[in-house]
């Protein structure tokens, strides 16, 4: 076993760079400068030829080359072989725009000059441009075209795997078998075996779509211990895959799968191929989160989006992000990594919708110039016959439809004019009613600041009255005591000392109240432990619970802002005390990109919303209004959930930008 495993390893390098042998070798041919310049044209179609089948854009110099050099030599084969090469690139890697009329050129010379192999790679090349946009309808004509045309083995095979290719794509794997065990015969006749383990490993696909296990397993299983033999190093990588997702989805036997993943992301590896290295990579980092191994399977899922990313993969990297952030919700318990990740594949999804969006206008656009410049030739045929038989009556309508245009015209201008000027007149008026709602609200704010100054004042009076005033009225009457007793000398020392015990508490109290008033953020401390000391103080004076959580306040914000932070939450928690009814609360407070996160929860008997918020409305009541029209003011957002008898849930997001 060990001298296999040793043999194998010596084997690596060969295996590795056997991919770009031929390229080389052919490479190696062009450099020679005995070539004339038709040799010179032949080699670079071969070369690009093989690196669009390996879709690498160093396909669109070559292909260029040869385009170049056939102009120069007069030679329209070659010319309209380098055009479709041309065309099979930009499929690949380029503007779709071109890809439509550089094949129609290609097809109409291969008709007239009988070329039936050019003929049949233009119609291939067709069929995968309608199959890459998803126009299924269309590429069906051209695969069946290829077949009638195929004589040769070679020309069979690829006519058949076509086909077999169009039905996988439309999901109806049963006659993407049927079409591929078709190509089989042709493909052992070729004596290719590279070929022969392709169709091996699509007929393993197949099967394994449709349920067929047994079947699929011993096609995957040929493939491999073919392609190994044969250097087919990327088939082999696709097998693996397939066998992977039979043992994760069909068998259940996760153990199985990550063994299979983990031998075609090696291999994958190896070759170099980025988008199979990343699919086994995604598949890999799932399997290892769902084994628990959570750590290991989380680097793995983020190692696969950043390469996903890298090669432009956004439908992997959205299926990726979306794994990620179901991982953080369900199996972590991190509900904001997940809310991270969730908004990573919202964006993702966007700009994947916007791309196709943007990529079916564009073949529209390219079919409807295509037929647009055919139409127009035929029609201009038909135009100069009649114009040579009824040249005096197109003059006579041109000028009464050249009269009857200038009126419409004119007719559209004083409307669009007069629609102008009606709109003009409504932005006026949307305007000065935006402008009005602005300063009802300015007004409302200056309000509701006032009311909310007043209340503080009264709140401070009330704690001067109730408890500083009672306190001196007593520190004045044992004043009177000590004046009226100075000779007796125990009742004067009794007296001194209660005397001293009110000042001490008056001035207690004035700290308190001086504390209260600065609402407890320090210039010092901040807000961090200003609301640390709430929850500390709460949970001392009451026999509620109040638990923190907060998360990224490493640096300290504005001091007006802090304040204005621990004033919603000093108002949420009195309310929590005052009528939840609860032994628990919970503040999360989050600091993520820019913007601050707020929840508070309780576990009390809860209430109607609507009716509350109604109520303190109709009240101009300072509790759940007060915090909502502080965020407000802030920019913010602010959302209340409440059901009786399940507690309260709150959450507020303000942006940052202000705190600046």
């Amino acid at each position: 076993m060990k001298k296999i495993v040793l043999l194998f390893l010596l084997l690596l390098p060969h295996i590795v760079f056997s991919q770009n042998r031929l390229i080389d070798s052919l490479k190696k041919e062009l450099a020679q400068p005995a070539l004339d310049r038709a040799q010179q044209a032949k080699l670079n179609l071969k070369i690009a030829s093989r690196l669009n089948s390996m879709r690498n854009k160093k396909a669109r110099v070559y292909a260029k080359n040869a385009l170049d050099i056939s102009e120069s030599i007069d030679s329209t084969k070659l010319y309209y072989s380098a055009l479709l090469e041309m065309a099979n690139y930009t499929k690949n890697h380029g503007n779709s725009d071109s890809v439509l009329p550089n094949l129609k050129r290609v097809e109409s010379y291969a008709e007239q000059s009988h070329n039936v192999q050019l003929l049949m790679r233009t119609y291939s090349g067709d069929s995968s441009f309608y199959m890459t946009t998803r126009q299924n309808e269309k590429t069906l004509p051209f695969a069946l075209k290829s077949v009638e045309l195929a004589e040769s083995n070679k020309e069979k095979f690829h006519a058949y795997m076509g086909m077999a290719f169009l039905y996988s794509n439309m999901r109806d794997f049963k006659k993407a078998s049927e079409q591929a065990m078709l190509a089989y015969e042709p493909a052992v006749n070729l004596g290719d075996p590279k070929r022969e383990t392709s169709l091996l490993t699509f007929l393993g696909s197949t099967h394994m779509r449709l349920r067929e296990t047994e079947i699929a397993e011993d096609y995957l299983h040929q493939a491999i211990k073919l392609g190994r033999k044969t250097d087919n190093l990327r088939e082999v990588i696709r097998a693996y895959n397939d066998l992977g997702s039979i043992a994760m989805n069909t068998q259940q036997d996760t153990l199985k799968a990550i063994s299979f993943f983990e031998e075609g992301l090696k291999i994958a590896d190896q070759v170099g191929d980025n988008r199979l290295k990343n699919y086994s990579t995604m598949m890999l980092g799932r399997l290892y989160v769902d084994y628990g191994k959570e750590k290991e399977g989380m680097s793995l899922l983020k190692n696969a989006y950043r390469d996903a990313m890298a090669i432009d993969n956004l439908d992997y990297a959205a299926q990726i992000a979306m794994t990620i952030a179901r991982h953080y919700e369900e199996t972590l318990q991190k509900p904001d990594s997940a809310l991270r990740w969730n908004k990573q594949f919202n964006a993702l999804k966007d700009s994947i919708t916007n791309l196709k969006k943007i990529e079916k206008f564009k073949i529209i656009e390219t079919e409807y110039d295509v037929a647009k410049k055919d139409e127009q030739n035929e029609e201009l045929q038909t135009e100069l016959e009649a114009k040579r038989k009824e040249q005096i009556q197109l003059l006579v309508v041109g000028a009464v439809i050249l009269l009857v245009v200038l009126l419409i015209g004119y007719l559209i201008f004083k409307n669009a004019k007069r629609k102008q000027q009606l709109l003009e007149k409504e932005r006026d008026l949307e305007k000065k009613e935006t402008d009005r709602k602005l300063k009802e609200q300015e007004l409302a704010t200056i309000d509701a600041i006032i009311q909310g100054q007043e209340k503080e004042r009264e709140r401070i009076a009330a704690d001067l009255h109730d408890n500083i005033g009672a306190n001196l009225a007593a520190a004045k009457l044992q004043f009177k005591h000590l004046s009226q007793n100075r000779d007796s000398e125990e009742n004067y020392d009794a007296l001194f000392a209660r005397t001293e015990q009110l000042l001490d508490e008056t001035y207690e109290e004035v700290r308190a109240l001086a504390h209260r008033k600065n609402s407890g953020v320090f210039a010092t401390k901040g807000l961090l432990p200003a609301v640390q000391k709430l929850t500390t103080n709460s949970s001392f004076s009451s026999n509620l619970k109040v638990e923190l959580t907060e998360f990224g306040l490493n640096e300290r914000l504005d001091n007006a802002f802090e304040i204005t932070i621990f004033r919603i939450l000093q108002e949420l928690v009195t309310n929590i005390i005052k009528h939840a009814e609860a032994s628990e609360a919970n503040i999360s407070i989050t600091k993520h990109d820019n913007y601050i996160n707020i929840i508070v929860e309780d576990n009390g008997k809860g209430f109607n919303t609507s009716e509350i918020v109604r109520a303190s409305e109709e009240t101009d009541g300072m509790g759940l209004l007060s915090v909502k029209k502080r965020v407000q003011h802030l920019n913010g957002t602010f959302e209340l959930e409440s059901h009786q008898g399940r507690g309260t849930q709150i959450y507020i997001d303000i942006p940052l930008q202000q705190a600046v």
